[in-house]
């Protein structure tokens, strides 16, 4: 009976909540009411278990403690990553003084480089790896990249003084 709880319990009583009492414990349970066809009435249905009561607080199930830490941990890739970033810091700054976008373009390669990708999994191969903790905030949705690819196709002058920070006494590329 809800009237016996004391005060501490009852506080975690509200709507679709059920208090139970179980061997000098309380619990609170998220309970909804469903039809029954056959008996021709509504019928409770226990949906899940949210938590022990306490005098102090709510204690949440184990499992929701566990994933909460889960969700905290993040397994990147690293090295290919990283070695892109030290061997390509004459890149990096080339790539600055010349496109504005010039971080969406280092990344982009970047993950051609590493993964040999498409255009449209890109995004996720750049949240898997370290290079988006190095170089956050880059947008590397399949349009943004699209437009980027254009724009820089059609800017010919950027592209030839990208191209010349690395030719050195009129030595010529092929």
């Amino acid at each position: 009976m809800v009237s016996n709880y004391p005060d501490w319990v009852l506080k975690y009583k509200g709507t679709n909540r059920e208090i139970r009492h179980i061997k000098g414990h309380y619990y609170v349970y998220h309970v909804k009411n469903t039809w029954d066809r056959e008996r021709k009435r509504h019928r409770k249905v226990t949906e899940r278990y949210i938590g022990k009561i306490t005098p102090d607080s709510l204690v949440e199930p184990k499992h929701k403690l566990l994933m909460r830490r889960m969700e905290q941990i993040s397994v990147k890739e690293y090295g290919a990553s990283q070695l892109m970033m030290e061997v390509s810091q004459d890149i990096r700054e080339a790539l600055k003084s010349s496109f504005p976008e010039w971080r969406e373009m280092f990344v982009f390669a970047c993950m051609r480089a590493i993964n040999v990708t498409t255009i449209k999994n890109l995004e996720f191969h750049y949240h898997e790896s370290y290079l988006s903790e190095e170089m956050s905030g880059v947008s590397t949705y399949p349009r943004h990249i699209g437009e980027m690819l254009r724009s820089i196709g059609m800017d010919r002058t950027a592209t030839m003084s990208f191209l010349k920070t690395f030719l050195r006494n009129q030595d010529t590329w092929l």
